[in-house]
């Protein structure tokens, strides 16, 4: 194909009707493999689809591999009661704090976040890692209006991405799930945002 039939070529290929995008993209995949279309015109295009589907399956495999686990399990009430976590929020957005349950006393950062409850539109409850006669003890003593659910076999709070700073002291977090089990907002580790923040974030939407 001499110099003017290319150029006649590639105008006839610029000129001819697409009904739609599809019809756009079912052009450009059958040009990059028309060998009646040079090369130096082939070869972006063929990169170009090459880059595209790479990205696709990339796409296509962080989805299936990714992990879609909802948060949850199960851990045991102050009172001593086993509670599956989800059903805490099966129909209302909950706010979950996770503190820890050795070292200092969390007294001073409890008693706060009870005196800004009132504002917190979702259900609210703490998780630690000690006994659950502790819980009952600190909501006694701190006169706390949420449940503090315990974990002391570790079975659940590392499934949740909380680290532990000592033996039995995990680090501070919270977390927003929504109806459902959908987390909206995390935070692990400090600087935690202030309860009147967290309580704004329940409000917002």
């Amino acid at each position: 194909m001499d110099r003017l039939e290319q150029i006649a070529e590639r105008n006839a290929r610029a000129n001819r009707p697409r009904r739609s995008y599809l019809s756009y993209v079912f052009d450009e995949i059958r040009d990059a493999f028309d060998a009646r279309i040079p090369a130096y015109e082939r070869r972006p295009k063929q990169i170009g689809l090459a880059v595209i589907a790479a990205l696709i399956v990339g796409a296509v495999l962080t989805y299936v591999l990714w992990p879609h686990a909802k948060l949850g399990g199960k851990v045991t009430s102050s009172s001593g009661e086993t509670v599956e976590l989800s059903t805490i929020w099966k129909d209302r957005r909950t706010v979950v704090v996770f503190y820890p349950g050795a070292a200092a006393e969390p007294d001073f950062m409890l008693k706060d976040l009870e005196e800004r409850r009132p504002k917190i539109a979702a259900n609210l409850i703490a998780i630690s890692s000690h006994s659950s006669d502790r819980a009952a003890q600190i909501r006694e003593r701190d006169h706390l209006g949420f449940e503090i659910y315990v974990d002391p076999t570790f079975k659940v709070i590392p499934k949740w991405g909380v680290p532990f700073l000592a033996a039995n002291a995990t680090a501070w977090a919270v977390f927003i799930i929504e109806p459902g089990g959908k987390v909206s907002f995390k935070k692990i580790g400090e600087p935690l945002p202030t309860w009147d923040e967290v309580a704004a974030m329940t409000n917002r939407r």
